[in-house]
């Protein structure tokens, strides 16, 4: 699925069955189907850590935000993001997570780096958002709540949006 350019990823909780979501890249020389324009310019030179236990995901976030001038470094542990950013307070300006991660979860790695992090943006994903109040989220800083899936376009949409307040105003 990979080497296609394409992504899959399972979520699930026990006694409740699965949910598989597949990303399949359009046929090459085939008709797309008319997109919706983004609003804005997505592009930016912000430093990004994406912090995900599912290595496609990691990939295809790198393969959206990289092109639109974006350093993106990745985690594939909780763990080590949160050393990373204890370790280096300063060496990012968003951290994108995923919620559910194996050992900690992504609310977790979020209130584990406020003590020195206290104003980085965070952009959350999940595919559980009815789960999380918003009266949860905000004093953690998470700025976006991206519901899964998402297109590559959504996804570099809530970067800007969340970044926006750093740089003064709407992207």
């Amino acid at each position: 699925m990979t080497s296609l350019g394409g992504a899959v990823w399972a979520e699930g909780e026990p006694g409740h069955g699965a949910r598989f979501q597949i990303l399949l890249p359009t046929q090459a020389g085939g008709e797309d189907q008319p997109r919706k324009p983004l609003p804005g310019d997505l592009r930016g030179q912000e430093r990004i850590l994406l912090v995900d236990d599912e290595p496609d995901m990691l990939e295809l976030g790198r393969q959206a935000l990289t092109p639109l001038g974006y350093t993106v470094a990745t985690e594939d542990s909780p763990e080590a993001a949160l050393r990373t950013l204890l370790n280096e307070p300063r060496a990012f300006d968003l951290i994108i997570t995923d919620m559910n991660m194996p050992r900690l979860t992504g609310l977790q790695l979020v209130e584990g780096l406020r003590p020195v992090c206290p104003d980085l943006p965070v952009v959350l994903i999940t595919g559980f958002s009815r789960t999380i109040p918003p009266e949860r989220l905000e004093p953690l800083g998470v700025v976006r709540l991206l519901p899964k899936p998402f297109s590559t376009g959504e996804l570099a949409l809530a970067v800007r949006q969340a970044l926006a307040p750093r740089i003064g105003g709407e992207a």
